[in-house]
């Protein structure tokens, strides 16, 4: 597992990824956050490099617009 933190025009992304191959990436909704994915993380990295996106205001992601389309930009 490595966790980094991407920068974009629209702030820094923080992204954890775990396995290696064809990348997925897992979006949390906006209600829970990327640890919502631990029960199926170690099955997909098997074949998979599996990427966790912090939506805005979770992790390193910084906050945005209450607006899906700002959710949107910054991914």
């Amino acid at each position: 597992m490595t966790t980094e933190v991407i920068s974009t025009a629209q702030g820094p992304v923080s992204v954890e990824r775990h396995g290696s191959g064809r990348d997925i990436v897992m979006l949390h909704s906006l209600m829970s956050d990327r640890g919502i994915f631990d029960a199926i993380v170690p099955s997909l990295s098997q074949t998979h490099r599996v990427n966790l996106v912090d939506l805005p205001g979770y992790g390193s992601t910084r906050r945005v617009d209450t607006e899906i389309e700002a959710f949107a930009d910054v991914i």
